[in-house]
């Protein structure tokens, strides 16, 4: 990811909790040449040091072929929004887009029984959704259950790089970045949003 110097954001525990913010990431790898994206949401571990992203694709879907084949990148997407020049104090600029990412890297071993499947759906289902977990979910029939696991492949992804990125106006004036502020926080959903992350670089510095 291209990443100038003052909009990197590589610190290890600020990525961990940037991806468990934004965990619906789109994984990406490459087979024969050509790219292939599918959107997933991920369960970020840290386990001794090391961090792995948990998944599940539907097994029709041929991208899990290709995690045997070489590393992925898994695309940790936040919020992200549209700067208009007319909030600098210099006339003379030109428009811009405020936004964070997390790109994470690694190679990752498919899990393609059943019951293990099931297992990692079950954790998925706890995580996400812990009120349904404990009533709902206990009481759906295992076959059915075991029915369903047989129709996707989970994966596990061990990381070895991570690059992350936070774009907010790092290479403006303070003036310019808290009228961006100023004005986001009077915004839609993402550009509140937008404005949280860049009261965290302006108000520390």
């Amino acid at each position: 990811m291209y990443t100038p110097k003052f909009f990197a954001a590589n610190e290890r525990e600020e990525c961990i909790r940037f991806m468990k913010a934004f965990n619906f990431a789109t994984l990406v790898t490459a087979s024969d040449g050509l790219p292939t994206a599918t959107h997933l949401p991920f369960i970020v571990e840290d386990r001794d040091d090391q961090i792995v992203l948990v998944a599940h694709m539907a097994r029709a879907n041929s991208q899990w072929r290709d995690l045997a084949y070489g590393p992925a990148l898994v695309i940790f997407s936040g919020p992200h929004a549209y700067v208009t020049p007319r909030l600098y104090g210099e006339p003379q600029n030109f428009p811009t887009w405020n936004y964070a990412a997390v790109h994470a890297y690694g190679r990752a071993a498919t899990i393609e029984s059943p019951e293990e499947n099931l297992a990692l759906i079950t954790r998925m289902v706890e995580a996400f959704d812990p009120d349904y977990f404990v009533g709902n979910w206990r009481s759906i029939d295992e076959e059915y259950k075991l029915s369903r696991a047989r129709a996707v492949v989970g994966f596990e992804l061990v990381v070895d790089e991570l690059q992350g990125k936070k774009k907010m106006n790092q290479n403006k004036s303070a003036d310019d970045a808290r009228r961006v502020i100023d004005a986001f926080s009077a915004g839609d959903a993402n550009e509140r949003q937008v404005a949280d992350l860049m009261r965290e670089i302006y108000d520390q510095s």
